[in-house]
């Protein structure tokens, strides 16, 4: 099997698929004007070696304060020599490891832009950054929806077989999806995924006053390529004439883009 890191293998700078979701989010990231300054939100990714996103959104908003996660502290002499501004700081380690370091008092912008499918820690991830984002904050999760663990020989398992496998993978912290349409496994991993954000909120808010308490609305999610990105947006007393321009460039991106919706 290939170890080595998705970084080594793509090339995430001219993927297509790629950079029509980061030009798609970038967008979306601009309807956050209506809550406050874009350039006062903390960015926290998944920056790779090449930083690609971080320095779209660094261009295009201003936003000065950045954290890019990195696993890989064997490549800390590649990584470090391509930072491209002194705004971008690496924290290495783990994502659950790492989430838990940084300071969550400041509004922010997290694209966790995995680079394989959904399994626990991922899931441990979405209920930390849950709990801890605060109001008016953006999360987006990027997974792979396609299932590459098959004999490339035979035709790929059925939908029923891919899912016992992501039951599997997630040691059966699922919602029961036979209430649900799933159709495929991105609508499943969407469902998974808001249900482990209402859960997770509903633990977060108990015992606190009406007026504390966070919710989140899903503004969509994006089926690019063989990527599922669910995006929320997380407030309290946030009117809806602020949310709005959020859904509507959602819509606008999707007939612009034309890209599929889960």
């Amino acid at each position: 099997m290939n170890n080595r890191p998705s970084f080594e293998k793509i090339d995430y700078t001219i993927r297509p698929a790629k950079c029509i979701e980061r030009k798609m989010i970038g967008e979306m990231i601009g309807s956050l004007r209506a809550f406050q300054p874009i350039n006062e939100y903390v960015y926290i990714g998944l920056g790779s070696t090449f930083f690609t996103d971080f320095v779209l959104y660094h261009k295009m908003f201003g936003i000065h304060d950045m954290f890019s996660i990195e696993k890989e502290e064997t490549k800390r002499q590649r990584i470090e020599f391509n930072i491209p501004f002194e705004c971008i700081k690496v924290q290495y380690g783990e994502t659950t490891d790492v989430l838990s370091r940084l300071n969550w008092q400041s509004p922010s912008i997290v694209w966790m832009d995995y680079d394989k499918g959904i399994d626990y820690r991922k899931q441990d991830d979405i209920i930390f950054l849950s709990q801890n984002l605060q109001s008016s904050s953006l999360l987006m999760v990027t997974v792979r929806t396609e299932n590459t663990d098959f004999d490339k020989r035979k035709s790929p398992p059925n939908l029923d077989v891919r899912l016992e496998s992501l039951r599997d993978s997630l040691h059966n912290k699922i919602p029961d999806l036979t209430k649900y349409e799933v159709g495929d496994l991105g609508k499943a991993i969407q469902i998974i995924f808001t249900a482990a954000i209402s859960e997770a909120l509903a633990q977060a808010n108990s015992g606190k006053p009406e007026v504390e308490k966070i919710n989140f609305h899903q503004v969509e999610a994006l089926m690019v390529g063989k990527d599922v990105t669910l995006t929320i947006q997380q407030h309290n007393n946030c009117t809806p004439e602020k949310l709005q321009p959020l859904f509507d460039k959602a819509y606008e991106l999707y007939v612009k883009y034309e890209v599929e919706t889960s």
